[in-house]
């Protein structure tokens, strides 16, 4: 309590420094023009105690305020709990300043919760997926029959993709402080993701073909060709015999396979998290992740890509290469 009275008097000082003013300015005139003081001290005497009344008074509200606001400020971490009504513009300044930083914490604690569950579904379903290839490789060190090579390196590849794919989704977030822009030719960074897949389409026996282009884009190396590497390896797990194109039409880089294609009414959401689509879930190895972080960093680095198939005519994705501000700067 004592602690209270002496904040309350701190917090009321201006206004007992201006009382007193007025009463030292009263009894100054009345003493230099000789007027009878008794009239003066009855008077000071009278107010003083309405005064102490109306001290008093609002000392009550003035501790009953600061019970409200201690008990606000230890409910606010579990509930919302709403202050008394003021008439007193400042207190309903600080209120509403009180309302919206709970709001922007709800919404804060929103996100955070699903972040967390997007995580923690993605770390199931990719530690489902990267169990296939390492029991398969596990299978062939087991057998007695001779290790085939050809395939043991194409399921260390795959394991390899799936950890680079979940390194890369937490990178995303922080994707701004990564970034090297620097002026490439794009011939370069095609050919550059082209042979990471080299092997996949001599295994798949998938005619490749590239066009000449002489295109330069200044960009990031390491997410672009990041980006053509998810194209590529969706259309060569979606196409069984044919051909691969790469090639460039109106300022636009054009991947082409002649795949199973994509349906109508699937085609409106393969850039969203997690959708697999009806060919995603005939091959119960995809993800749904691939094409989002696709979008996600193009869309980062400045780029749009869009997606033009039908089904059992081939798909073809399509990076607008011309770029817009960076969204990750």
């Amino acid at each position: 309590m004592f602690v209270k009275m002496v904040a309350y008097l701190r917090a009321r000082l201006p206004v007992m420094i201006c009382l007193a003013m007025v009463v030292g300015i009263f009894s100054g005139v009345e003493f230099l023009y000789n007027i009878d003081l008794s009239v003066t001290l009855l008077a000071l005497r009278l107010a003083v105690f309405s005064l102490l009344i109306i001290a008093g008074l609002d000392f009550y509200r003035y501790n009953h305020r600061c019970r409200d606001l201690q008990a606000f400020r230890e409910a606010i971490l579990i509930e919302r709990k709403p202050l008394a009504e003021t008439r007193n513009l400042y207190e309903r300044l600080y209120r509403q300043a009180i309302d919206q930083l709970f709001e922007n914490r709800l919404k804060l604690q929103v996100q955070v919760e699903n972040s967390k569950k997007e995580l923690n579904d993605y770390y199931t379903l990719w530690a489902h997926q990267i169990k296939t290839p390492i029991s398969a490789m596990d299978l062939m060190l087991q057998s007695e029959a001779a290790i085939d090579l050809k395939q043991m390196r194409q399921e260390l590849f795959k394991t390899r993709e799936y950890v680079e794919m979940v390194l890369q989704y937490l990178r995303l977030e922080s994707m701004a402080g990564d970034l090297i822009l620097k002026d490439y030719s794009l011939l370069d960074l095609v050919q550059e993701a082209v042979r990471k897949y080299s092997l996949f389409f001599i295994h798949k026996k998938i005619r490749l073909e590239i066009a000449e282009f002489e295109e330069k884009l200044i960009t990031d190396k390491k997410w672009f060709v990041f980006c053509l590497e998810q194209l590529l390896s969706n259309a060569l797990k979606y196409t069984r015999t044919g051909v691969i194109k790469i090639y460039l039409e109106q300022e636009q880089l054009v991947v082409e396979d002649s795949g199973i294609g994509i349906r109508p009414e699937d085609l409106d959401r393969i850039f969203d998290r997690g959708f697999t689509g009806y060919a995603g879930r005939m091959d119960r190895k995809s993800t749904g992740i691939g094409l989002y972080l696709t979008k996600t960093v193009l869309n980062k680095l400045g780029y749009e890509i869009y997606a033009q198939s039908q089904p059992g005519q081939g798909t073809k994705m399509k990076i607008d290469l011309t770029q817009r501000q960076l969204d990750a700067i």
